[in-house]
């Protein structure tokens, strides 16, 4: 069993509960307001104790986020060495902890660590000699499930960054724009940060406002989207209707700059 005294990296404990089931009782305490620990040897970031299965963790060490699932993965090591009675191993337990971070950073979907388990699981192929024989079983080599895993996280992240890029404006047909063919565009520009501007029209392109995917979901909006062949028709058609600004010329229209007296 293992019971947490504090903690900032439940995940970290999941992780480790979860594929390192262990009988005894493993208590872990991260002490607040304190950068070292104290041990006989002298300080440090952490420290496990055998004698009480007890591991003590500083609270508030540098880069406190990434250093507590290390040092605490670290102390893990160490209480395994104990238990299946092998020597302590400190590079063992530190490259145990650089693992453990690595996996912990996958499971949060970070790109960067998908990435680098894509470009590993590659390496491991590309070390291979190349040739697929059955005895190999390439076909379901061990590495298959990794590059799936680490591809469908790649995936997803370009699918929520392509979600939130801001890219199209809304055209307004059901209104005349200020002069005969003039476009009418909703909305007024925000920046980023902002709420964005679902009211008002107006026939400058350059300060209308700019919609997301994410912004359309959001706001319960359903417009219907231009798409490469859709003809001049088709889209007069709609009276309302989702449109990058640089695919307007694939339907004939010219941008263009209005000096006048107001």
């Amino acid at each position: 069993m293992l019971e947490i005294a504090s903690s900032d990296f439940l995940k970290a404990v999941n992780y480790l509960k979860d594929h390192y089931l262990i009988s005894e009782k493993l208590t872990v305490h991260v002490v607040a307001g304190y950068d070292t620990i104290e041990m006989p040897q002298g300080k440090g970031f952490g420290v496990f104790i055998p004698e009480t299965l007890e591991i003590y963790i500083a609270g508030d060490m540098p880069e406190k986020e990434e250093n507590l699932i290390k040092v605490f993965a670290h102390e893990f090591r160490h209480f395994l060495q104990y238990r299946d009675k092998k020597p302590y191993d400190e590079a063992d337990a530190d490259a145990f902890a650089e693992e453990v971070y690595k996996k912990i950073k996958r499971q949060q979907g970070d790109p960067q660590e998908a990435r680098a388990q894509l470009n590993e699981c590659i390496e491991a192929c590309l070390d291979c000699d190349g040739i697929i024989t059955p005895e190999k079983n390439c076909s379901i080599c061990e590495h298959m499930p990794k590059i799936a895993e680490a591809v469908t996280k790649i995936r997803k992240e370009r699918a929520a960054t392509a979600d939130s890029k801001r890219k199209y404006v809304i055209v307004c047909n059901e209104h005349s724009g200020m002069w005969r063919g003039a476009l009418l565009f909703w909305g007024n520009r925000t920046q980023d940060g902002d709420k964005r501007s679902f009211g008002g029209y107006t026939s400058d392109v350059d300060k209308c406002e700019l919609y997301s995917e994410k912004d359309l979901e959001e706001k319960g909006y359903h417009f219907s989207k231009y798409h490469k062949g859709m003809t001049f028709e088709e889209f007069r058609q709609h009276n309302d209707i989702a449109i990058e600004p640089e695919c307007l010329s694939e339907l004939g229209y010219k941008k263009m700059k209005v000096w006048y007296l107001p």
